[in-house]
């Protein structure tokens, strides 16, 4: 992960990514867009854009994936079987 933190501002392709989510996030606001189209249209991920985070109970002046660089990800398991289950 620090590896790609750190190579990012050097790679284009990578920096183009990350605008992705700042870009389309803003235009599909401005437009007043009411459908999903990837992760960043959830409303999981607009409640979490409107929360402080929090660390060990203590809320923190920034909200979540306030800045453009932020990087969310997002994890789909489909097929995956929990161990506790027999």
């Amino acid at each position: 992960m620090h590896f790609t933190t750190v190579a990012m501002p050097m790679n284009p392709e990578a920096w183009e990514q990350t605008e992705y989510r700042a870009n389309s996030t803003r235009q599909r606001k401005a437009e007043g867009a009411t459908t999903v189209e990837d992760f960043f249209d959830s409303e999981h991920y607009r409640k979490l854009c409107n929360k402080k985070v929090e660390v060990d109970g203590e809320k923190k002046s920034y909200r979540y994936f306030k800045l453009d660089t932020d990087i969310a990800l997002a994890l789909s398991l489909n097929g995956v079987k929990s161990s506790t289950l027999k």
